[in-house]
This record gives structure tokens, sequence and C-alpha cells, in this order.
């Protein structure tokens, strides 16, 4: 039950793999992993033999009530992930889809919260959501007075919905609780990424605890592991882990960023007319020491950038053949960079003109050089 991306990718709809998609909610994709497909088949029989442990003698019964609390139940984790996405989206947040898989489902954001107190607001509203459906289905009137098995499954919904709202409030990422950590240490001391390293870390060692929580379990009672509970509990574990490693490094990012410019990621570039041949290009960039080449036109204005693995895949006797313009791209308006563009701002205009290069100029037009995508990745990485 998260939300949340890097902000270096930009939001794209597009077939999910392994999913399918079941509907919209706001104008937001809704995806159904066909993991979940399993898992709700898994439940489905678990929870049958424990209508027929409890209310012996229902015959076929028993998977009607089975199928309807899986299929309840995970209604009720998709109007968990609507909320995210409601909010998020009354905030002025983009939500490109929400996900239903075989551990519940996660909300995913376009971009960040440009504050804390709106990640706040989008990461409670979930559990507070599914607190309030454990409470309507626990304290139900039909819990005690309707049929054996719809009051089991009406209370089973209340526990499930329950335990979903207070888990996902445990203060770790990727949980809504680590989401609400981060705020709040954000929110105190203006630095997110070091919200974002706290709640990693928490969520690192949740992570432990779940796989453990199952073995001391059993210790205390001095029985053996339950072995369901045991593979269910390095399940968990594992995906929580994933995703405070992922939390980790996105925190690392959002510490570097501010120290990424545009001016100092530039590469040197020298000016090149657009029809010599790649050859001429290539003693020029060699003689004058740079790894950049803009191509210019008969005013001497900037007209196209070379691409560095364009001009890689010319095979050097072609070279004197092959005009410098066949290795390169017309220049447009989103591939000129600004030199004092930094932080988040530069990744998202970067992301708004996927391309190799980009030309990186100051406020009066002066081409200063150019940025590689290239380097862009190495200085995350």
């Amino acid at each position: 039950m998260s939300q949340g991306r890097p902000p270096s990718q930009s939001p794209k709809e597009s077939a999910r793999p392994g999913s399918f998609k079941v509907g919209r909610v706001a104008g937001v994709p809704v995806y159904i992993s066909y993991s979940w497909i399993i898992v709700a088949a898994f439940i489905s029989f678990t929870f049958a033999g424990s209508i027929d442990a409890l209310i012996p003698g229902l015959g076929n019964a028993k998977w009607i009530g089975a199928v309807t609390f899986v299929v309840l139940f995970y209604l009720s984790v998709f109007l968990h992930e609507a909320a995210h996405t409601l909010v998020a989206k009354a905030l002025g947040m983009r939500v490109v889809s929400i996900v239903l898989h075989f551990f519940g489902g996660f909300s995913e954001m376009a971009g960040e919260s440009r504050s804390p107190w709106r990640s706040f607001a989008v990461a409670v509203a979930g559990p507070v959501v599914s607190i309030a459906l454990g409470l309507v289905y626990f304290l139900s009137p039909a819990v005690r007075e309707a049929h054996p098995l719809v009051s089991l499954v009406i209370w089973q919904l209340g526990v499930s919905n329950l335990f979903v709202g207070v888990f996902n409030l445990l203060p770790g990422m990727p949980l809504d609780g680590g989401h609400i950590l981060e705020a709040f240490i954000w929110g105190v001391t203006r630095r997110r990424h070091l919200g974002g390293l706290v709640a990693g870390w928490a969520g690192r060692l949740l992570a432990v605890a779940v796989l453990l929580a199952p073995l001391a379990w059993s210790y205390h009672r001095g029985s053996t592991a339950d072995l369901a509970l045991v593979v269910w509990g390095f399940l968990l574990a594992g995906m929580l882990w994933m995703g405070a490693t992922a939390s980790l490094r996105s925190a690392k990012v959002r510490q570097v960023l501010p120290s990424l410019t545009a001016r100092n990621l530039a590469r040197s570039a020298i000016g090149v007319p657009y029809d010599v041949p790649v050859s001429e290009l290539v003693n020029r960039a060699v003689q004058s020491g740079v790894h950049a080449v803009v191509l210019l036109d008969h005013d001497g204005q900037p007209t196209g950038l070379v691409s560095e693995a364009a001009l890689e895949a010319v095979p050097p006797e072609r070279r004197p053949w092959v005009a410098a313009s066949a290795v390169s791209r017309t220049l447009e308006e989103g591939l000129m960079v600004p030199d004092d563009l930094s932080g988040e701002a530069l990744l998202h205009r970067l992301s708004g003109t996927v391309s190799s290069e980009y030309l990186v100029i100051d406020r009066l037009g002066v081409v200063v050089g150019v940025l590689s995508a290239r380097d862009v990745n190495a200085a995350f990485a």
C-alpha cells in the first residue's frame, strides 16, 4: 500500500507486464496483477477450510462464502488505494495507475509531493479508509444477527481491514507509515532526504521483524513453526526489504540532486558546419580535446547536436563519405537547457524531451556546452 516513484521517471500509461487493465478511477487506470489471481485462489481455499471447521455441514456454501470474502476484501484494498489516488489528485499531483497485486496494491505517482503535509495527507488516506471499513464491518449488526456464514465473512472482513489499516501505519518504507514518518522528519528538519533515510532503514528493520515473527511466535508457544506462516513471512519480509532499499536509493538521489546543475555537468563543445563529413568532425573534436559537437548552419547558429551513439556506429572507413548531419539530431526547444537549471527541475526538463544529448545555454542564449544523458546517469550512480 505505497505511493511514489523516483523523480527522474515520467508518467506514461502503457501495458503493464504481468497484469491486465480492469477500468479507471478519476481517469487513473486500474490494473490487476496475474499473481493476484493465484493468491486469491489460495486465500479462498484456506478460508473455505476455516469455514468448514467453524461451521461444519455447509457443503458448497463454504466456497461461496470464501470467494465472497476474497472479492470484498480486495474491493476494500482497492478503496484503500483509491483513497490515495483521490487525495493526491485533489492536491494537484499526477497519478499514473493503481495496481492490485498478491500483497495488496499500490498507487503509482508521477513525480513527488512538493511539501511534507501533502505527502502526509496522501499517505494517511489509505489506512484511514481501511480502518473505517474495518470498524463498519466489525461493528455491523449482521455480525451478530445474520446467518452464521454471513456473520463469519463480515467479521473476518472487519478483522482483515483493521489489520491492513494498522499494519500500513507501521513506520517503515514502503508502507504508508514510512511515508508518514518521512513527511514528519521532512517537515521538522526541512531535509526530505533525511526523512527518506530514516524511514528506509526503519523499513529494513521492520522486514527483519516480519521475517522473525513466525519463529518467535512458535518459540513462545513451545510448538513447531507453522510452515505457511514462515513462507508468508519470508515473502512479505522480502517485499518490505526491497521497498525499503528502493526508498534508501531515492533518498540518496534527493541528497545529491541540489548539487547537480546543467552547467557543472555540461561537456565542453565545439561547433562545426553541418555539411562537413564525419571524418572531419572527428578530427576537429580530437584536435580541440572535446567530447561534444554542435552543428552550425551557414550563419553560424546551432542547428543540431551530434549523437555520440550514432557517431560510434559509423565505421571508420565510411566516415569520409557520411555527412555530419547524418549522425545528429535537429535542435528543438526541448533540447535546449538553461545552464542554471539544477536538481529535480533539471531532471523534469530532461524527461520532457528524451535524448542522449542536450544543448546547454546561458540566459543570453550563448552556448555553454553539451549535456550528455550518460553523464547525468553517471552522476547519480
